[in-house]
């Protein structure tokens, strides 16, 4: 597991800046996964525009995997962060 996530942010964090994450429930766990940044190309268009997560860190490339990511587990439908 990388830890590239942390250090970019921290780099970032000079320019008022971070790296985006999305969280999601997978099996009564909450999931932070890094994101990225997608946009509508018709903005009159119905819906949101899809989120993507990548499969590999787009930093060294190391394969992201289920244990790599934050899990969170959710007590009756709460998180606590």
């Amino acid at each position: 597991m990388c830890d590239c996530r942390s250090e970019v942010n921290q780099h970032l964090c000079a320019h008022n800046t971070r790296l985006s994450t999305a969280f999601s429930c997978v099996e009564n766990r909450l999931v932070g996964r890094l994101i990225v940044a997608t946009e509508k190309i018709d903005s009159r268009g119905k819906g949101r525009p899809l989120i993507v997560t990548p499969s590999y860190c787009p930093f060294c490339g190391e394969a992201i995997d289920g244990g790599a990511n934050k899990i969170i587990p959710l007590s009756q439908g709460e998180a606590h962060v």
